[in-house]
């Protein structure tokens, strides 16, 4: 009977880490599951993003292609018109000693610019719950903003 009372005792025992572990087990399934469906989520909106950024590659591309294009061209028209400049200069004296020339002095007054003056920077604070006049405004009105709508 003893024998039988503690095979009982052991049996119920194992039922119940039997039942702690099926419950930790289930709450990871649960968490995989949750986590799976995450990840699945990700993955389909990876996948619509894919096509579109594809097509944007492809137009980064073409639009690499077509300004590296224009800027042979242009390196070649500079290359000519440099090499039409030299030419005529070495061609015609009276250019070159113009080309080597300064400018005038009413041309370079042209170029040059008033220094601009600093910022100047108004602290114009009000305290809190005062009515601050704006420059213009009825003083009545100070404070309404509906009536300094212009």
């Amino acid at each position: 009977m003893k024998t039988l009372m503690v095979l009982l005792i052991l049996a119920v025992a194992a039922l119940a880490w039997l039942k702690h572990q099926y419950s930790t087990l289930s709450k990871s399934f649960a968490k995989a599951n949750t986590v799976t469906t995450e990840q699945k989520c990700a993955i389909g909106m990876l996948k619509d993003q894919l096509p579109t950024a594809q097509c944007l590659g492809v137009d980064s591309d073409r639009a690499q292609v077509a300004l590296r294009d224009k800027l042979t061209v242009a390196g070649r028209r500079t290359a000519r018109r440099e090499r039409m400049i030299t030419r005529l200069l070495n061609e015609n004296e009276e250019l070159r000693r113009w080309y080597d020339s300064e400018f005038p002095a009413a041309v370079r007054s042209l170029h040059t610019r008033a220094p601009v003056p600093p910022p100047v920077v108004v602290l114009n604070t009000c305290p809190r719950g005062c009515l601050c006049p704006m420059p213009g405004s009825d003083p009545k009105a100070n404070g309404d903003l509906s009536a300094d709508i212009r």
